[in-house]
């Protein structure tokens, strides 16, 4: 009973003291009292002072050491009602507060609301016109990208367009609707997977929801930064529900509704199709299946693109993004690569063997991002092999692939990104993977503080250390990618270590 009562305060610190540091940094950044400057992050704001980095530090650290307490004893507690009520309640306090800051680390939600208002003000297509057209809105200088079309499907693209009508021509409502609309994503995400859980029991079902619900990297990339990838998250979750009940159709319609508001569940499209198929024992099943599923992706995305269709120009926003390069192992090869020396040394090579020269750094650009869009393709082609050949679950084969896609597939990392392997893994809440998780979102979280005050700093001393220097993205790479394959190889050792043991396990009594 000691330690049952024990359990229950120490729950209810670790909320006390999220929910205080929560309220800390909303106090600090009020949402309606730093819209000005505009576009402003936690160094414009804070001058770049290392003694607000360190603060920056403390906080986010207390807030991943209350999550790790907090987990660990979810997992051995009993799964009372007030337990339940605590991690949930809780929850929904954080979350209100946090709607209330200023997106601080992140321009993205400023992004949604404008193009959302160029289409709603103005009648633009946002896959065609770029903000720069509209350089006299009031909203125009919150814009992070300027320059580039809309990176979102259609349905966000109406969405958008719906609350910016709503929002008219002032920031801080069109920045209201969106937290709002974020944080609902973030309780829904939560609630899908508390329902998802249930046949696994109540024990479960708690840890599966604070797992997600009072992980950092969940309270702060989607609501207090208002992401809109709740919404891929929830068109996964409900894909694995489905594909685990037979339901591969409903699968299909999910995740082309998913990509419809954001590209990367097109991504799973193949392997929930083959999975289906799989399953069916005759060929003439296999292709009524396959057909069925082309023909629904068909229907719903020319559905949803005849608005905005003009063209193939509609989907240049697509061909776009071989350019955006940063925070991976891909962007410090392709930063790389693009200095004078090496460069040099590849136009010698293109001329030793007769091959088309010179390159410049545009074919670098392009040549990187096909050799990452190759790799995704192994990816790909890979969980297929395991599903058809080793009839791997829909589950672990979506799991396997964002992982392969974050890691080697993609040239592109934001922290939140692993915030979809969150979410999968609290449908089966694992300690090891949660460990090596919990690491890389505390890493990700962590690489704020070398882009808003480290590197401006250096930049200072050094005008050519930029985002783009090989030397800086190789430090993104180093402390994105390095804590959790560090925590990752201390768990596998152990786990080879108990396996080792377990292989010559104790006689028991009959």
């Amino acid at each position: 009973m000691k330690e049952k009562r024990r359990d229950w305060w120490i729950m209810v610190a670790v909320v006390v003291l999220s929910v205080a540091v929560y309220a800390a940094f909303t106090r600090r950044y009020f949402l309606p009292n730093t819209l000005q400057p505009l576009r402003g992050h936690i160094g414009t704001l804070n001058k770049f002072r290392l003694d607000a980095m360190a603060w920056h530090a403390f906080g986010g650290l207390a807030l991943h050491v209350a999550y790790i307490v907090g987990a660990l004893m979810i997992w051995r507690a009993a799964p009372s009602r007030r337990l339940v009520a605590l991690v949930w309640g809780g929850a929904v306090v954080a979350g209100l507060v946090l709607v209330a800051i200023f997106p601080v680390t992140s321009t993205d939600i400023f992004d949604y609301l404008f193009r959302g208002r160029m289409a709603a003000a103005y009648g633009a297509n946002p896959y065609i016109a770029v903000p720069n057209l509209f350089k006299q809105d009031p909203l125009f200088a919150t814009v992070g990208w300027p320059n580039a079309p809309s990176a979102y499907g259609p349905l966000w693209e109406i969405l958008s367009r719906s609350m910016a009508a709503l929002g008219g021509a002032t920031l801080l409502p069109n920045v209201w609707l969106h937290k709002a609309l974020a944080f609902a994503t973030y309780l829904a995400c939560g609630g899908v997977i508390w329902w998802l859980t249930a046949p696994q029991g109540r024990r479960v079902q708690l840890v599966a929801s604070f797992v997600w619900l009072w992980s950092p990297l969940t309270l702060w990339e989607i609501v207090a930064a208002g992401h809109n990838d709740g919404l891929l998250i929830l068109s996964v979750l409900l894909a694995v529900w489905a594909a685990e009940r037979r339901r591969i159709l409903t699968a299909v319609v999910i995740l082309t509704v998913g990509t419809l508001l954001k590209f990367l569940p097109i991504l799973l499209l193949p392997l929930v199709v083959v999975y289906g198929m799989r399953q069916h024992p005759t060929w003439r099943a296999r292709l009524y299946l396959g057909t069925a599923s082309v023909a629904i992706f068909v229907v719903l995305t020319v559905a949803a693109y005849a608005p905005y269709w003009e063209g193939p120009a509609t989907l240049r926003n697509i061909a776009v993004r071989e350019n955006f390069v940063t925070a991976a192992p891909w962007a410090a090869v392709s930063y790389g690569l693009r200095q004078a020396g090496p460069l040099d040394a590849i136009n010698d090579l293109l001329v030793r063997f007769n091959l088309p020269h010179p390159a410049n750094r545009e074919d670098i650009i392009k040549g990187v991002s096909r050799v990452a869009s190759t790799f995704l393709g192994i990816g790909i082609l890979w969980q297929l092999w395991q599903i058809v050949r080793h009839r791997r679950s829909f589950y672990l084969a979506t799991w396997s692939l964002l992982l392969w896609y974050l890691v080697l597939g993609s040239q592109w990392f934001q922290p939140w990104y692993v915030l979809w392997l969150l979410a999968l893994l609290a449908l089966h809440p694992e300690r090891r993977a949660w460990g090596w998780l919990t690491a890389w979102a505390l890493a990700g979280q962590t690489s704020y503080l070398l882009q808003f005050f480290v590197q401006p700093l250096l930049q200072r001393s050094d005008k050519a250390l930029t985002g783009q220097h090989p030397l800086i993205q190789l430090a993104y790479c180093g402390l994105i990618f390095g804590p959790p394959l560090l925590v990752w190889s201390i768990t596998a050792w152990n786990g080879r270590s108990r396996s080792d043991v377990e292989a010559h396990p104790t006689p028991q009594p009959a």
